[in-house]
């Protein structure tokens, strides 16, 4: 049996499905990890999460998962924010899409930094989304 993961995790979501949002925090109490979700459903308030944690008013992220199609600040262009922001470029980032991975969509870096998951069809599928991300956090 795995062993769980004791360092809390200061996790951001964000996510603009609703349902998704409810599968992946479900899954996650599920999983090993121990940790503190924050939640925003756009690229609005995803910037606006990450401003907070600058005023030292929310924890800094540990670990962003991150939607590629938001609304109103589409998920690339927050990346694109969190990759030239010298306080937020170094967090390990999940990028979640329905699409197939397709390196024309976002440019990953070679630090082992960003992990891309096609986002579970099936409540089965959640399990193995959520093992991914248990393995993603041991490496960090």
């Amino acid at each position: 049996m795995k062993e769980p993961i004791k360092n809390k995790l200061n996790i951001f979501l964000i996510e603009d499905n609703p349902g998704d949002m409810y599968l992946i925090s479900e899954s996650l109490k599920k999983s090993k990890l121990f940790y503190q979700l924050f939640m925003g459903t756009d690229g609005s308030e995803a910037i606006e999460l990450f401003q907070q944690c600058k005023a030292s008013k929310y924890p800094k992220p540990d670990l962003i998962i991150l939607d590629l199609n938001l609304p109103r600040i589409d998920g690339r262009e927050v990346l694109s924010i969190i990759n030239n922001d010298l306080y937020l470029n170094k967090i390990p980032i999940i990028i979640l899409s329905t699409s197939l991975y397709n390196p024309d969509l976002i440019q990953v870096d070679h630090s082992q930094r960003i992990l891309y998951i096609q986002k579970p069809y099936h409540l089965k599928e959640y399990e193995s989304f959520i093992q991914k991300i248990e393995s993603f956090c041991r490496s960090m």
